[in-house]
């Protein structure tokens, strides 16, 4: 039951990893190891081996295209993260894919000249000889394969920033050494068939071992890949939250000063894989542009004359200073709008020293502009309410 719910996983996987054929070549490498992985589970089906090995009338050819298959999904996850390590310059993998096809090479010619019986999984009644030598070639490269990305994932993690790629690589590292272990324990595995040194019992019980350890790979293999996939996903989300947020601050301001406008939005998105966060950053700049050229639209007294006002609604810390601020920017799109002078002292919106910052303030400050104290106070201003000790806004 769970292997079948493993195999169903991998298949979403494969589904779900589709739009990554159109990226380049080494980016590919990740999709091809999961579908290969997922054929080579489809193939070890009890059904999957009854049909191919009766329509094709050869004794466990399920098997060897299992075993290929599972080289193949090897191979790949090499090619994917040898062109990684590559990028980062750390040492690399050489000739990784001339092993493979060796391996495919040498097990097409043992599986061609041994003896093989009627069986579920002729591996599961292994006796010595070259049937031996065929699993032995197998589990070899798979135990090696494994080991050298495990490595290679592990150099590549240490030069990555925390987040969830990072994550992403350490469970892939621990996937794939849990692939190097299942192939390790299969050759013991193996050895003691050779040997008789297990009863019918015990064997059962230790292919149960072997396909929890091997489950176990895939299903840290699988999350290694999904983890960064679901990160970039809720990175997008919350992009997609603040700019949201943003809009209607940012349209009040664009419409007093249109000129922080740099073409259109639409076609900045066509193309652009991580369009949310450039449209964030592009977003920001522009408030950030608008409250420059307002800067001299609202006379500084005023400014603490409404801090005041807001303080005595009950507002305080941050809260009261997001208020003044989107206070101060509702009077100065006004006063740009109703066409004042821009002669008062500057007054400078405050800002974060990163973009999470950055966001998060404005985000407070467009918050503010909709709260009850900041449109009350804006109203008196506007209606004459508060003394302004430096002149009107006009």
């Amino acid at each position: 039951m769970f292997n079948d719910a493993v195999l169903a996983v991998l298949w979403l996987v494969v589904l779900w990893r589709i739009p990554t054929l159109r990226q380049a070549r080494w980016k590919r490498a990740p999709w091809i190891a999961v579908t290969a992985l997922a054929v080579a589970l489809t193939l070890d089906l009890p059904a999957a081996i009854t049909v191919i090995d009766r329509s094709s009338g050869i004794t466990d050819l399920a098997t060897l295209a299992k075993h290929v298959s599972g080289i193949i999904a090897c191979a790949a996850v090499l090619d994917w993260v040898s062109a990684l390590a590559n990028a980062n310059r750390t040492p690399t993998l050489r000739g990784h894919r001339a092993a493979a096809a060796a391996a495919i090479t040498c097990m097409i010619a043992l599986f061609a000249v041994m003896p093989r019986a009627e069986s579920d999984d002729f591996t599961s009644t292994v006796t010595g000889g070259l049937d031996a030598a065929y699993l032995q070639v197998f589990y070899t490269y798979l135990g090696t394969a494994m080991a050298a990305a495990a490595v290679l994932f592990w150099r590549a993690s240490r030069l990555l920033p925390r987040g969830t790629v990072r994550w992403g690589f350490w469970l892939l590292a621990a996937g794939t050494s849990s692939g190097a272990c299942y192939a390790v324990y299969e050759t013991v595995y193996q050895l003691l068939l050779i040997l008789s040194a297990v009863s019918t019992a015990e064997a059962r019980i230790l292919i149960g071992y072997g396909a929890d350890i091997e489950n176990t790979a895939i299903m840290l293999i699988l999350a290694g890949l999904s983890v960064p996939a679901f990160g970039v996903a809720w990175q997008n989300a919350c992009d997609l939250a603040a700019l949201r947020a943003l809009h209607g601050m940012w349209r009040d301001l664009v419409t007093a000063v249109p000129g922080v406008t740099a073409g259109s939005w639409r076609q900045m998105v066509t193309g652009s894989v991580g369009a949310p966060r450039i449209l964030l950053i592009r977003r920001t700049a522009e408030i950030r542009d608008a409250a420059l050229a307002l800067r001299c639209y609202v006379p500084s007294g005023l400014v603490t004359d409404v801090r005041d006002r807001l303080s005595e609604h009950g507002l305080s810390g941050v809260s009261l200073d997001a208020a003044t601020e989107a206070c101060w920017l509702e009077l100065a799109v006004r006063a740009r709008l109703a066409g004042g002078p821009a002669d008062k002292p500057a007054h400078v919106l405050p800002g974060g020293e990163t973009l999470t910052e950055e966001v998060r303030w404005l985000r407070q400050v467009a918050a503010a502009s909709r709260s009850k104290p900041v449109q009350a106070v804006t109203s008196q201003v506007a209606d004459g309410s508060i003394t302004n000790p430096e002149g009107t806004l006009r």
